[in-house]
């Protein structure tokens, strides 16, 4: 009977959502699809220490740690859901990397097909919290553009970096979860004969 209430209790918390704050301090180079519980595109890790990134943004971005993701060579990136369940994204710590008054687009696409724009501006002294409060996500495309070069800075571009990404990932749909349960139910019944 304790195996029975240890599985249904296992299987119970499969369908509880945690939020997860992603630091980026454990991945590398390119940000891999699934890191996080979402899909990434276009999106690069780098440490941004003062050996490297003295003359520019990155050196003020992080929120945690040393290491923040940016946006591969200022083109647009993405987050995406690993699965039909969605993903939500509540909020994320943006810089501009080389340029003052960055313009950021944040355009979401939503489960049911509806879609959303959050636009932003950010600088190259630190980060600023950008909350999106947004649920049942199916991507989101971050675009940026314009902005002013910080003089003195050894690099140019419209590239951001952003730590301390707060998503919920994807969850088993309430159908799926339901059958899941119901398999649990059954393997219970097919013990408790078993030990009759």
């Amino acid at each position: 009977m304790k195996k029975i209430a240890l599985a249904a209790l296992l299987a119970a918390s499969f369908g509880l959502a945690h939020a997860e704050v992603i630091t980026f301090e454990d991945t590398s180079t390119l940000i891999a699809a699934g890191y996080g519980g979402v899909n990434w595109s276009n999106f690069y890790e780098l440490t941004a220490t003062p050996a490297y990134y003295a003359n520019s943004g990155y050196i003020h971005a992080p929120v945690s740690g040393t290491h923040v993701a940016f946006n591969g060579g200022g083109s647009p990136a993405s987050i995406s859901a690993t699965s039909a369940a969605g993903f939500d994204l509540t909020d994320g710590f943006f810089t501009g990397a080389w340029n003052n008054g960055l313009h950021v687009s944040a355009q979401a696409t939503f489960e049911n097909g509806t879609t959303a724009t959050k636009d932003f501006l950010v600088d190259t002294s630190g980060p600023i919290d950008v909350v999106f409060g947004w649920t049942d996500l199916k991507s989101v495309t971050f675009s940026s553009f314009g902005g002013t070069p910080q003089a003195g800075f050894g690099g140019a571009g419209t590239q951001f970096a952003v730590d301390n990404i707060n998503t919920t990932p994807a969850v088993p749909e309430p159908a799926n979860l339901a059958m899941l349960l119901a398999g649990v139910g059954l393997l219970g019944v097919v013990a408790r004969r078993r030990s009759i």
